[in-house]
């Protein structure tokens, strides 16, 4: 197996030279640095290395602010829980008036309501309730405090997007635009396209009604920033300013420096990680054995679960601690602290602290990691080595690493790289993940449009002029060359809400006049697309208006007409409504697993996980839910189907589909299918190697719209080039014509459609001016 190992040099930071808030460190530079840049800018990114304390660099503002609620986003659950651990622990030590409130889903599932106990309650008026007053759901607190919510992004994109619920809609836009006065963002450098034009649409709204002026202030956290984001940054016209090593005032120079990671002897291995440690479980048992503790960190969950069961046969079982999306969260807590070897997914990934009680070194002393991209690899080997805080800063930390070559070839063996110097090599030889930015320039505008159409409705007909300044400002931003006007977004939503109601009313059998208006509408938009499909444009365009509106009539008239129309309603609509999804959670279909081989955990013989993911690595058997009660004591009750895994297949399965589409020809089919983002009713679930998939699993996808987005032949190239470059999965879409024949697409589910057909699109028009040029 190819191999060469070089030394990463420790790392160091600066101290302050004064501690004005008595802290029983001086603080870091940095952390100094962005407290008071803080106090002149609207924002302020520090971009210092993993396990620097860039948290508590933002936390030094808390000294400042009075009656000021404060927002702190981070990207994944796990890290959610460590950050508000962090931040009481701040608050407390320094007797801070805050009191901390850790929101997920779970979390606020597990409240129960304070207004009518006994009765359920929304999850979106629970977290309104919160911020409105912390002491209704924290009744140890005395007196007024303030709040600090620590959150994900995907909260943050319901609320301000008025996607959390109808009812709750308007308090939830108010509560996050108007209540927090400071907010963080850590690792920002973590979201795409889709979820930095959210981050955008806020700080535009911030600063175009005058809360930046009124001294707001926000904190964005990232080792690893992108350049675009400076470029965003300049066309909102923020005052803004970058913390970074690059920029540290010469005077600093004399500063006293305290060590923050130690040296690092790393080995870069041209395979994969998967097979090297299958193939070599000593790698990891014999640094156990000489009491050093470690972490396996990989993108795979396949891989880690493979791992696992390889060094548990070699002995190691009792040493393993698991934090995966599919451990339970106890479990997860306690890998960490209980157990010296930690094999982990991406959620570690970001932030993450490996902690251990008591322990005078680092953390973690050894890291072993597979990586894509330049990014992703900074931050896995920074897990290991961290020193902030402990007293013994002599022992080197290893890291084994594989990057299939890319890398690998670019280093010098026995060579000593400054920490700045091999993070910049790293970014040169392995690039960056695909952000997907074409999508701000495209479906992101009508995507921030939606809290505008929101806004509308509740302001005065004065004052919408303001609301169209807003959008033009949006406009200018995320797609200045785009033809979106705001009329034309404006309608885009209107034809959303009619297919909204037209889906509703049939479903409640309701057609009250409201209801036969939009079925109207739709009736008429439902004709005007058949037209384009059968070529006939023109000649829709040219029907009078008595025969157009006798035609609409009929349509809704008989029941199999007015199910035509509610059918295509409900494919325009769905395609909309997956525009609105923070992630691709409209797809998944999660499972509950009865797990007594433990494939996924350690103590823990049930979880839940996404189908997709069985289907292709588990052989299983399905049960009733009464069933799994039975045998796991748990009910399940977010879950659609319930299985018994069985075994892990080797080697795994790819999940494909299939349509039919007999009614059509191929051609027609592709102009109404693949000239976009679509959405098909019929797909069937299937696997590669033609295993059974039970009826009831065929059945959850077969019998709904799902929004996808197809790719032919000619444009796959592209298009696998797209995926690789973010670990998107495309799966194989067969699709049999009325002519009996057979065609093979590339088909993305889900919000991800978006995103990579914006993409696609990107690329395309990048080659075209290229060859004109």
């Amino acid at each position: 197996m190819p191999e060469i190992t070089v030394t990463l040099n420790a790392g160091y930071e600066k101290v302050n030279p004064t501690n004005q808030f008595r802290l029983k460190h001086p603080p870091l530079y940095h952390q100094q640095r962005t407290y008071d840049e803080l106090k002149e800018n609207d924002l302020v990114i520090n971009t210092y290395n993993t396990g620097t304390g860039k948290t508590q660099a933002s936390l030094l503002r808390l000294f400042d602010l009075k009656d000021s609620n404060v927002l702190f986003i981070a990207p994944t659950n796990e890290l959610i829980r460590q950050h508000a651990d962090d931040i009481r622990e701040f608050v407390m030590a320094h007797d801070l008036s805050y009191e901390v409130a850790e929101v997920t889903g779970n979390k606020l599932r597990e409240w129960e309501g304070v207004h009518d106990p006994g009765y359920p309650v929304r999850n979106p008026r629970k977290l309104h309730e919160i911020i409105e007053d912390p002491r209704n759901y924290f009744p140890n607190l005395t007196g007024r405090k303030n709040l600090i919510l620590v959150t994900n992004p995907d909260i943050f994109y319901l609320c301000f997007y008025c996607r959390y619920s109808e009812l709750d809609s308007a308090n939830l836009f108010r509560d996050f635009l108007v209540k927090f006065n400071y907010i963080v963002i850590d690792e920002f450098h973590y979201y795409n396209a889709k979820q930095l034009a959210n981050f955008l649409m806020f700080f535009i709204f911030s600063k175009e009604y005058g809360y930046f002026n009124a001294g707001r202030k926000i904190c964005l956290l990232s080792a690893t920033p992108d350049d675009k984001l400076f470029k965003y940054l300049d066309k909102i016209d923020l005052r803004y300013k970058l913390v970074s090593p690059a920029n540290e005032p010469i005077e600093s120079d004399s500063y006293e420096k305290v060590q923050t990671l130690s040296e690092l002897e790393l080995t870069i291995y041209s395979s994969k990680i998967h097979d090297a440690l299958k193939t070599d479980p000593e790698l990891v048992s014999v640094l156990l054995r000489s009491g050093k503790e470690g972490a396996v960190i990989s993108s795979s969950l396949r891989t880690i679960t493979d791992i696992s069961q390889c060094l548990k046969k070699a002995g190691l079982t009792e040493k393993i601690g698991l934090i995966t999306g599919a451990v339970d969260s106890k479990e997860r807590s306690e890998a960490t602290t209980t157990y010296p070897l930690v094999l982990a997914t991406p959620t570690v990934d970001i932030g993450y602290n490996f902690k251990k009680t008591d322990k005078s070194r680092q953390n973690i002393d050894f890291v072993c990691f597979d990586a894509l991209y330049g990014s992703e690899f900074t931050q896995r080997i920074g897990r290991a080595g961290r020193l902030l805080g402990k007293k013994d800063t002599t022992q080197c930390s290893i890291g084994h690493a594989y990057d299939q070559g890319k890398l690998y070839s670019q280093l010098e063996a026995g060579k000593s790289y400054d920490r700045q110097e091999f993070a910049a090599l790293v970014k040169d030889s392995l690039g960056e993940d695909n952000r997907f930015y074409h999508y701000i320039q495209s479906y992101a505008v009508l995507e921030a449009f939606y809290p505008l159409y929101a806004h509308l409705k509740r302001v005065s007909e004065d004052h919408q002029n303001r609301v169209r300044e807003v959008f033009e400002t949006i406009q200018q931003v995320f797609a200045p060359k785009s033809d979106a006007t705001f009329n034309v977004m404006k309608k885009k939503i209107r034809w959303y809400k009619i297919y909204e109601k037209v889906i509703d009313g049939y479903k409640k059998g309701v057609f009250d006049n409201f209801v036969r208006r939009a079925q109207k509408k739709a009736a008429w938009s439902y004709l005007k697309h058949l037209s384009w499909v059968e070529e006939r444009k023109e000649e829709f365009k040219n029907i009078p208006k008595e025969e157009i509106t006798k035609e609409i009539e009929d349509s809704i008239k008989r029941r199999v007409n007015l199910e035509k129309v509610v059918e295509y309603a409900k494919e325009q609509y769905e395609i909309t409504h997956t525009l609105f999804n923070f992630r691709s959670s409209e797809i998944s279909i999660r499972c509950g697993i009865y797990d007594p081989n433990y494939i996924f955990q350690n103590t823990v013989k049930h979880t839940e996980y996404d189908l997709f993911y069985l289907l292709s690595h588990c052989e299983f058997t399905t049960i009733s839910k009464e069933k799994y009660r039975e045998l796991t004591k748990n009910w399940g009750n977010y879950c659609k189907f319930f299985v018994q895994a069985n075994r892990l297949k080797t080697p795994r399965d790819y999940v494909q589909f299939s349509y039919n589409a007999r009614r059509t020809d191929q051609e027609t089919f592709e102009r109404h299918n693949c000239r976009g983002v679509t959405a098909l009713k019929g797909l069937r679930i299937g696997l590669r190697n033609n295993e059974y998939v039970p009826p009831d699993i065929q059945k959850t996808l077969e019998d709904r719209y799902i929004t996808c987005f197809l790719s032919t032949i000619q444009k796959q190239p592209f298009l696998s080039d797209i995926l690789k470059t973010k670990r998107q999965v495309g799966h194989p879409l067969f699709v049999t014509f009325n002519s009996g024949h057979m065609k093979e697409y590339q088909l993305i589910l889900g919000s991800q459609a978006f995103l990579i057909h914006a993409e696609l699109q990107g690329k395309w028009k990048e080659k075209e001016k290229s060859n004109q040029d």
